[in-house]
């Protein structure tokens, strides 16, 4: 119980900065994973999509730039399947969309998941 009054208390003086949680959360390589996905959708095997990402992560530290901030020519050096469509997974809202399975982070899945626990409590379960 001490720990929940410590999370009551840190809650109640916690200030949200969204501007600089989205930008934190949309930066550096946060859309990897939806890289890999969408070159796995485009017909490459998965080993190859990992390692092309790890490729482009490389060079995204080397020449300072996350992965929505590479040009599609400098993408496509790396993949011949990738075509200007990429860039919609490679933001914030496209990788959370993306996930719309259950548990997932589509808000169409949180939305559900809250239902859910709503019907929970309501039930006393």
């Amino acid at each position: 119980m001490a720990s929940l009054k410590v999370y009551t208390g840190m809650l109640s003086v916690l200030k949200v900065h969204r501007e600089k949680m989205l930008a934190a959360a949309g930066s550096g390589f946060s859309t990897a994973t939806d890289l890999a996905d969408y070159l796995v959708r485009k017909g490459l095997a998965f080993r190859d999509a990992h390692e092309t990402v790890g490729k482009l992560v490389q060079h995204g530290l080397d020449v300072g730039k996350d992965l929505a901030g590479m040009k599609l020519k400098e993408l496509q050096q790396f993949s011949g399947v990738i075509n200007s469509d990429v860039f919609e997974v490679l933001t914030l809202k496209g990788s959370v969309e993306s996930r719309n399975h259950i548990g997932g982070t589509a808000p169409r899945q949180v939305r559900d998941a809250v239902a859910r626990a709503r019907e929970q409590l309501d039930s006393g379960a």
